[in-house]
């Protein structure tokens, strides 16, 4: 998990902490204080009517994370187009966002800029460099829709008034089901992501158009579902969550690989600063597994003046940290065609991949890490280097 999610977990704390603030209750008489139902009763209410709220709020989360902007735009649909002819869903049949015309037609438009480069192989790696903000793009979206309306509404209570104990915090049902949301979408898409790329690597000229096509297709389907029972959109959701978290660890670190080679290269194109070697520090990946790294893992490449230092930084647990003498030891850089390489060569041997982020300044980078520039080129296969171990 980035920096980023942690990012995202910490807005959603904000919103759904302004969305719970209510109003002092106003004094009523006893009488009207009194609840005729029992208390099995009132349990029972508040289970079911729970019930609904989740399905309806982590149904669509499947066909949002396979296609975000898509998604959104299917969810405007139903929710400006579906209400004479589908069930009652309180979560877009009354939502002024997913009301507004203009918000249908935005992300309409967003959904053409961000297909159109999908479909050929050409000028596909811009359009699944820039995926990974299409998707956090959506998270927030969604985020918004989901909270902003009772904010606005003023005298009435935004969230659930379940608060959830953990321990010496307490947070309110709609806050852990929007964390859960977050965490939600973005392994499904992480997977979504691994598997665009792989198919990008297969050397046949309509496949790529073809997926696009399935995605978008299996993105209306489920928005169907969703439209007709959101608890079997839920269900569905659930199983797909728990079938891309099985294999998320290892899928997550070769997506991260593949961001990092695909969207390194066009940022520096994009951004000539960027792509400007400035300190010894490099962002690498070990090819195979080494030391305490598993393979794919993403390294900080630290020159020292004994050698160079291997750093592993992990999200809540402390970074684990590699040293290798120079002493014993040569480094090599050799340039590739989609992906660099560092070879340690003595008596750690490893080989590290890192993007060509720094294309224009090799020399530079090279004198920055201490390594030696060689001519000889890089035989890089992505294909099959993310099929390995």
């Amino acid at each position: 998990m980035s920096s980023l999610l942690l990012k995202l977990l910490v807005i959603v704390l904000g919103i759904s902490t302004i969305a719970s603030f209510q109003i002092s209750d106003i004094q009523l008489p006893d009488s009207f204080q009194e609840n005729p139902l029992s208390l099995s009763d009132q349990q029972r209410v508040t289970d079911l009517t729970s019930s609904i709220q989740a399905s309806e709020w982590l149904g669509p989360l499947a066909p949002l994370a396979i296609s975000p902007f898509f998604g959104i735009t299917c969810l405007a649909g139903i929710s400006q187009f579906g209400g004479d002819y589908l069930p009652v869903n309180s979560f877009i049949s009354t939502n002024p966002i997913l009301q507004n015309p203009t918000i249908l037609w935005v992300f309409l438009g967003l959904t053409v800029l961000t297909s159109l480069p999908r479909l050929t192989k050409v000028s596909k790696p811009a359009a699944q460099a820039i995926d990974q903000l299409e998707t956090y793009a959506g998270i927030i979206t969604i985020l918004v829709i989901r909270f902003l309306p009772g904010m606005l509404e003023s005298g009435e209570p935004a969230a659930t008034a379940m608060v959830v104990q953990m321990g010496v915090l307490s947070f309110s049902a709609d806050v852990l089901l929007a964390i859960a949301a977050v965490i939600n979408i973005i392994v499904i898409n992480s997977m979504k992501f691994f598997f665009e790329v792989m198919v990008w690597l297969i050397p046949v000229p309509l496949v790529d158009a073809a997926l696009e096509v399935a995605n978008k297709t299996v993105c209306a389907a489920l928005m169907a579902v969703y439209a007709w029972s959101p608890l079997a959109a839920t269900g569905i959701n659930l199983l797909l969550f728990v079938i891309c978290l099985f294999m998320f660890r290892w899928v997550n670190r070769r997506v991260t690989y593949l961001r990092t080679m695909i969207g390194d290269p066009v940022w520096a194109l994009i951004n000539p600063n960027y792509g400007t070697p400035t300190n010894d520090r490099l962002t690498v990946f070990a090819k195979h597994e080494f030391e305490s790294f598993p393979a794919k893992s993403k390294l900080i490449l630290q020159s020292t003046e004994q050698g160079w230092q291997l750093i592993r930084p992990r999200f809540f647990l402390s970074k684990q940290v590699v040293d290798i003498n120079r002493d014993g030891n040569r480094m090599t850089m050799r340039e590739g065609l989609l992906v660099n390489s560092l070879e340690i060569s003595g008596d750690q041997p490893v080989n590290l991949l890192f993007s060509r982020r720094y294309l224009r300044h090799p020399a530079k980078l090279a004198e920055l890490i201490g390594a030696e520039q060689s001519d000889e080129a890089f035989a890089d296969d992505l294909k099959a280097d993310l099929a390995g171990a």
